[in-house]
């Protein structure tokens, strides 16, 4: 698996010209299963994702073609993670 962490590095003025175009591409993204939640971190300088694709290639790919990244207002940091514990409710996701 994988937790993304998205960071803003323009004002949110100019990440909001964006933040549709990323909704709506991370919408097609979760369609796929791959993308398991994600939100916005508080105060808003950013996101999280948890994944899990199947490569950090694979993976690569899909966000090096977000909105928020093509149009070079976030960054975005990967840690790729082994999940050993859960909480019963997410049983079946590891």
């Amino acid at each position: 698996m994988f937790l993304i962490n998205m960071t803003f590095v323009k004002e949110l003025s100019e990440v909001d010209l964006f933040t549709a175009d990323h909704r709506d591409y991370m919408a097609k993204q979760y369609e796929t299963g791959k993308m398991l939640f994600g939100g916005r971190k508080v105060p808003r300088e950013g996101g999280i994702i948890v994944s899990k694709h199947d490569s950090l290639h694979d993976l690569m790919q899909v966000m090096e073609n977000d909105p928020f990244i093509i149009n070079k207002v976030a960054t975005f940091d990967v840690v790729e993670f082994e999940p050993v514990m859960r909480a019963e409710q997410l049983q079946g996701l590891i």
